[in-house]
């Protein structure tokens, strides 16, 4: 018990407020979390390299929980050309959009109904698809219909993204996105819940994973509101880049 509500008071004296936390000072809350603050490596129950993996694996998980981290990016069309590679750190498309006007995401199964020919149709493309089954690569976009036309960065696709993987001691959460800046205190939390799992204390993991889960739900509801919403427009706040 006298662990436990130390660690409850270390856990909300550590948060970030705001401030980028690097892999080191990440490193620094989870060890102080786990009471394993030897300044001598003989006497750490957990190696740095142990320590990273769990952090690496709760922004992974917190990445899965609330799809936080999004990028965008334009490309063009080409004549023709119905597939287009999409970046090798893609996890699911959230908008996409030909000359600023949106078009909507289509299955192969849907297309296959529609027509068994749906491939050599051309004309402006009003819809897309993702093809998941490219071997040895990244995911595809594809278009329907066949453009007709060639153009240059006429796409805009919004997307989530994987997480970059923390390696190096001043390395950031999130790629360093700032809106993201005020949870990476949510990491340690995680972390410390695997190393509490692993050294036989499930009460302090429980806890621990409770709070973690805690921050992330807070987080995915905090970006996604409406502090300068107004009277006659609707919807949530739509996708973040």
């Amino acid at each position: 018990m006298r662990i436990l509500a130390s660690a409850l008071v270390l856990s909300l004296a550590l948060p970030s407020l705001g401030r980028a936390l690097t892999l080191s000072q990440l490193e620094t809350q989870t060890r102080t979390l786990l009471r394993d603050t030897a300044s001598d490596t003989n006497f750490q129950r957990f190696s740095t390299a142990q320590i990273d993996t769990f952090l690496n694996e709760a922004q992974r998980q917190m990445q899965n929980d609330s799809w936080l981290y999004q990028g965008a990016f334009s490309m063009g069309l080409t004549s023709g050309t119905i597939e287009y590679p999409l970046p090798v750190d893609y996890i699911s498309t959230i908008r996409v959009t030909i000359a600023s006007m949106s078009i909507t995401q289509v299955s192969f199964q849907g297309l296959d109904q529609n027509s068994t020919n749906w491939t050599i149709a051309t004309s402006t493309p009003n819809s897309y698809f993702i093809d998941s089954f490219v071997s040895g690569a990244p995911s595809n976009i594809g278009f329907y219909p066949n453009p007709k036309f060639t153009s240059t960065n006429s796409v805009f696709v919004q997307y989530v993204r994987q997480v970059p993987t923390l390696v190096n001691p001043t390395d950031v959460p999130f790629g360093g996105n700032s809106e993201l800046l005020p949870y990476h205190d949510a990491l340690p939390d995680f972390a410390a819940a695997r190393g509490w799992q692993l050294l036989g204390r499930p009460d302090l993991s429980t806890w621990l994973m409770t709070l973690y889960s805690s921050r992330a739900t807070q987080a995915r509801a905090n970006l996604n509101k409406q502090p300068n919403w107004q009277p006659g427009a609707s919807g949530d706040r739509g996708p973040r880049q």
